[in-house]
């Protein structure tokens, strides 16, 4: 019997990420079964490169190594940005690949751009995806009619997309290895501690987190800094920061600014070297081996990250899983600390309504709800005294409640998490699809965009609605969303202030390359003036609102000087300034003002050049720097300098 096909399209499964270990734990429960034929292609990972054999299951990456690609892609910072998540191979990669199922599993930016790929309305599609803020971004919501296999990571998110009508989204919890992460015996953990020099009653409040600022670290050192000063009588207490100190929170400069004693403050270092993990203080990084003497020790990081025997040993100092954030898709850790028996509070909101809600583990934060400047999205900042109570209530709490909570919370880890449990749900799903015919994979290519770099962009004010009108107009892209990463980049820039000439400019520059590489014709300046019947007259008036206003005031007399009979008159402004001459009774066309209309010899010709019109005005030219009266002898006067009467 044919084996069905599985494209898993996320991060590469060897990744120190949560979408990495998801990846690795589900294509490998789902090559254990053997009915499957498996692709994993690499987000981040270029087509061609040492991962593609470290697993059993094929994996390509999906960044374009062709150089001809490579040089398109880098032309344009946003393709540049989208190509790491495969737009530009991944089509081609699912003709060559054949899958009767494809899943994109990331972010909704880096996920759910396939739908706008030929593959999509062919291939059963899974867009599994993170959200982590309320409310959902508008894009989000209104791609759920287009995708019939939609999953969340958290409830939260498919609870609001349910409320917005797109009941056929189901939550699909990520695969966390239950069996790495539990709890180990007390001499064990007791040997741990002291083969890193702490204490053997000591308490500690742990965080394994990516040092990003929505983590807020600042505020658990806040809280510890509030727990100790309160209960100055308790000894041997620490507070672990699993994460790399070389980005995100300055977590030295917060310990000074709360007054907590860098010497209370945990890391996990890694060597380069041997991969052997140590615990203790900050030093900075590059240290030196203690084993080793070499300097190569480093805070744990995306790139150089511990395995799960590490990080399970690391979850066993702790006494207490605290987790602040102000938002979260679904936080890994948590789970992990909860499997290796761990209480954990969190606030519980977005990630964390799951587990309030569900782990019998769990003890709630007290938070308050803010806006997010420049995003609009809903976010909770944690009451740094309320953790610090709760600090409080954990180490106290009697140790017969204490293992009945722990116990409760990794049941809930089981229970939601394992890859028993998930895996066997998502292999159903895939056995209820269809295998595909091989004619299926006859689908056309992308219908080729119909790029214009001399599109006219009306005035607007609005600054998202006109950077998405370059995407329409210049680079055809009408289906361009208010939160693409793209409209992002350039509402920052506009927020910075950088000029729109320029950014326009960028536009027409990507618009005028792409035709260039296809071989299409571009529309020319001959195009526009060269007219079968008459001559034409151009004036050119770039800008602004006064000059163009008094310079409508010579109309009338130009009409007159080239009658309509025998001249065309067309005036160039820019696109802002069109609607001055809207209604004009006494000229033919407006037209775009483009810089090489400047050149009084490109428009009138020299030389055996015909030009692209018989007679150009300028009247913001002075006569001492540029040509501006030449008109082929065909201009006329209204004066009669004649002496013949």
């Amino acid at each position: 019997m044919k084996k069905r096909r599985v494209l898993f399209l996320s991060d590469y499964a060897g990744a120190f990420t949560g979408f990495g270990k998801n990846t690795k734990l589900l294509l490998t429960y789902l090559y254990k079964t053997g009915k499957y034929d498996i692709l994993n292609a690499a987000q981040g990972a270029p087509k061609k490169g040492l991962h593609n054999h470290k697993f059993p299951w094929d994996t390509i990456g999906v960044v374009p190594t062709d150089p001809a690609k490579v040089q398109h892609m880098n032309s344009d910072g946003n393709l540049q940005r989208m190509a790491t998540y495969g737009v530009m191979e991944l089509n081609d990669i699912v003709k060559d690949f054949k899958p009767d199922v494809v899943f994109s599993v990331n972010d909704t930016w880096g996920s759910q751009f396939v739908t706008d790929l030929p593959f999509f309305k062919h291939i059963p599609t899974v867009c599994w995806n993170t959200f982590d803020s309320l409310p959902l971004i508008p894009d989000t919501i209104a791609k759920a009619d287009q995708i019939k296999h939609y999953w969340t990571w958290s409830d939260f998110a498919r609870q609001e997309l349910h409320k917005q009508g797109k009941t056929h989204v189901k939550n699909q919890y990520p695969l966390v290895n239950t069996q790495n992460f539990h709890k180990l015996p007390d001499p064990e953990v007791a040997a741990i501690k002291h083969r890193f020099g702490l204490p053997k009653d000591c308490f500690i409040i742990g965080m394994v987190f990516r040092n990003q600022l929505r983590k807020l670290i600042n505020t658990q050192i806040e809280a510890y800094a509030m727990f100790r000063k309160a209960n100055p009588e308790i000894k041997n207490t620490f507070l672990y920061t699993h994460t790399h100190y070389g980005e995100g929170w300055d977590i030295r400069r917060l310990c000074k600014q709360y007054g907590v004693n860098p010497g209370e403050i945990l890391c996990t270092y890694i060597c380069k070297e041997s991969r052997e993990y140590f615990v203790g203080q900050f030093h900075g990084q590059d240290v030196e081996n203690p084993r080793t003497k070499t300097k190569t020790l480093v805070t744990t990081n995306v790139a150089l990250g511990v395995s799960d025997k590490q990080l399970n040993e690391i979850y066993n100092l702790f006494d207490l899983y605290s987790h602040p954030a102000t938002s979260g898709a679904c936080e890994l850790p948590c789970v992990e600390a909860a499997l290796a028996e761990k209480i954990i509070t969190t606030a519980p909101y977005s990630f964390g309504e799951d587990i309030i809600a569900l782990n019998k583990g769990s003890i709630p934060m007290k938070f308050s709800y803010y806006t997010e400047h420049g995003t609009q999205f809903l976010k909770s900042q944690p009451s740094p005294y309320d953790l610090s109570k709760i600090f409080k209530k954990v180490y106290e709490m009697k140790p017969v409640k204490r293992r009945q909570m722990e116990r409760g919370s990794r049941q809930w880890g089981i229970d939601n998490y394992s890859v028993e449990v998930n895996g066997s749900k998502i292999e159903a799903f895939i056995d209820e699809l269809p295998i595909l015919a091989p004619e299926i994979f006859e689908f056309p290519d992308a219908e080729k965009k119909k790029h214009n770099p001399t599109a006219v962009i009306p005035p607007n004010s609005d600054d998202l609605a006109w950077v998405k009108s370059l995407y329409a107009l210049i680079l055809d892209d009408a289906t361009i969303g208010d939160h693409d990463e793209g409209v992002r980049t350039w509402m920052g820039k506009l927020s910075e202030k950088a000029p729109r000439k320029g950014i326009e400019d960028y536009f027409r520059h990507v618009a005028q390359t792409e035709l260039d590489k296809a071989g299409q014709k571009t529309t020319t300046l001959e195009d526009v003036f060269r007219t079968a019947d008459r001559k034409t007259v151009v004036v050119v008036q770039p800008e602004s609102i006064g000059d163009i206003f008094l310079l409508t005031a010579t109309f009338e007399s130009l009409r007159n000087r080239y009658p309509v009979d025998k001249y065309k008159i067309f005036v160039a402004t820019k696109p802002e300034y069109s609607t001055l001459l809207d209604g004009n009774p006494y000229i033919d066309q407006w037209v775009p003002y483009h810089p090489q209309m400047d050149s009084v010899l490109v428009m009138e010709g020299n030389n055996g050049h015909a030009g692209v019109c018989d007679i150009a005005y300028h009247p913001y030219f002075a006569t001492q720097r540029h040509l501006s009266y030449m008109h082929n002898g065909l201009d006329s006067l209204d004066i009669d300098l004649s002496l013949d009467k």
